[in-house]
């Protein structure tokens, strides 16, 4: 019977608030709201939708490695299906109603980019939120090869492999946004890699979930918290980190991908902790 973590649960339903609170709740939305909001408050935690979204695909990559490590390997059309039943086809559903429903004002080029996933595109015109459904839907489709990687290449070259991807994503982005001024909703294939660097960290935490869990059990109380406040803070406040740098002319182009190695030092420190804990069913 497949095992199954009711923590991870519990973490991936928190994380699923925060983007409900920060799409229902902008800044502006109220005076109180804007207060839980506001970069130092200690209950912006619950409004880091963004942050939240990373929290899903390092998620993703954990969870979706466990059946491979742990059960026998599924075979690739036995995966795809699932896979294509689990996200493509709700994914056409939602496009389909809101074509329909909304009738937003987008051109057949766009409707067909959505439909098949490819190149990159803007999302806002039907759905902003669909640029991480994207990444996964791709990301899926070669996941069985990541495991392979996973099961035949040491932690620091796959941590390495991680770091690169992440960098070449980023830096991407980076530079998309210094030539056009403007917020991005990147689909592009780049962006896509710096997403399965995602993917391999939470599966890295998969391959040495049992080590991970023993070395934190043997921690004390006091370094046990330490722990905690630390990934709290690298989760919450890193963009306030980074922002403080840059007042002080460090980092300058680096500055999106310093954040996002540290949400990434928070979010796999919140999964190890929450797997150490006691609570499986």
């Amino acid at each position: 019977m497949k095992e199954r973590y009711t923590q991870l649960d519990a973490l991936r339903g928190l994380a699923a608030l925060s983007v409900m609170f920060m799409h229902f709740f902008p800044v502006g939305f109220s005076p109180m709201f804007d207060t839980l909001e506001k970069a130092y408050s200690p209950f912006s935690i619950f409004f880091k939708g963004r942050e939240a979204v990373d929290f899903f695909f390092i998620l993703s990559g954990l969870v979706l490695s466990l059946p491979f490590l742990e059960h026998s390997t599924p075979s690739y059309p036995a995966y795809l299906i699932k896979r294509f039943f689990r996200i493509y086809v709700p994914y056409l559903i939602s496009l389909f109603i809101i074509l329909l429903s909304f009738s937003p004002q987008v051109t057949p080029s766009v409707v067909w980019a959505h439909f098949w996933g490819l190149g990159n595109f803007d999302t806002r015109g039907i759905n902003g939120v669909y640029w991480s459904l994207v990444h996964e839907m791709r990301i899926s489709l070669i996941f069985p090869f990541l495991v392979l990687l996973l099961r035949n290449v040491k932690f620091i070259y796959i941590l390495l492999v991680c770091f690169s991807l992440f960098a070449l994503g980023r830096l991407n982005v980076t530079l998309q946004w210094e030539a056009s001024k403007s917020v991005l909703v990147d689909t592009s294939f780049t962006a896509s890699l710096y997403y399965i660097s995602m993917f391999l960290y939470g599966m890295l935490i998969a391959r040495h979930k049992q080590h991970m869990i023993q070395m934190y059990r043997k921690q004390s109380k006091k370094i046990k918290l330490v722990l905690l406040i630390a990934s709290y803070i690298c989760y919450n406040y890193a963009i306030n980190a980074i922002t403080f740098l840059l007042k002080l002319g460090v980092l300058r182009q680096f500055d999106l991908l310093t954040r996002d190695q540290l949400v990434i030092l928070g979010v796999c420190g919140f999964i190890v902790i929450a797997l150490a804990s006691p609570t499986v069913s």
